[in-house]
């Protein structure tokens, strides 16, 4: 739901920059007013950015205070809340959307930890893995 509101208030910005009418009115879609400005669904970045930031959260120090408030200490998995659950459908969280979309992206979690932990090499195949996942 909300990237759909994105990424139409991008097309909606875009028209007007570009001096486009509504799609009403011109019959142009927001896939051509985004091709025409030759970028990508704001959207799209976003989850890209998204997923960069947790992989670097992941591989800092268990000492690190951003990766403890998203991994439980020395381990890759997301950190459960504290208490009881409500009642009530689950709240949904930015690490457990991103961390969905992450495993995804890697196949499954072992493929996912090797490319989080592993050598430098590995961070740039994340990274070209993230933009290749973001953009198709």
């Amino acid at each position: 739901m909300e990237k759909r509101r994105l990424d139409a208030f991008q097309a909606r910005c875009l028209r007007i920059f570009l001096g486009v009418k509504h799609s009403m009115i011109s019959r142009i879609s927001n896939a051509d007013v985004l091709a025409r400005a030759q970028c990508r669904f704001l959207s799209s970045v976003l989850l890209e950015r998204q997923m960069l930031l947790m992989g670097d959260l992941a591989s800092r120090p268990d000492s690190d205070i951003l990766r403890r408030s998203v991994f439980s200490e020395g381990s890759m998995q997301l950190r459960g809340s504290n208490g009881p659950r409500g009642r009530g459908r689950p709240w949904a969280t930015w690490a457990g959307e991103v961390f969905k979309h992450t495993v995804t992206a890697a196949g499954n979690f072992d493929s996912l930890s090797r490319l989080w932990l592993g050598m430098p090499a590995a961070k740039s195949a994340w990274q070209a893995l993230v933009r290749q996942y973001c953009t198709s």
